[in-house]
């Protein structure tokens, strides 16, 4: 193997495994979750429900 190859291969193992696409869906996935527990408590304020302590 050639030492411009080795630097290829060398600099490829440096690179995040995660891609920009996949950063970014995981980030539109924690908004949406942010939103439906935000959307949960704000019910949970207007309507308590029973208390769970005995």
């Amino acid at each position: 193997m050639s030492a411009g190859a080795e630097l290829k291969r060398a600099g490829e193992a440096l690179e995040p495994s995660v891609t920009r696409h996949e950063y970014e869906v995981a980030a539109a996935h924690a908004w949406v979750v942010h939103e439906q527990r935000q959307k949960e408590l704000t019910k949970e304020r207007e309507y308590p429900g029973p208390s769970l302590e005995l």
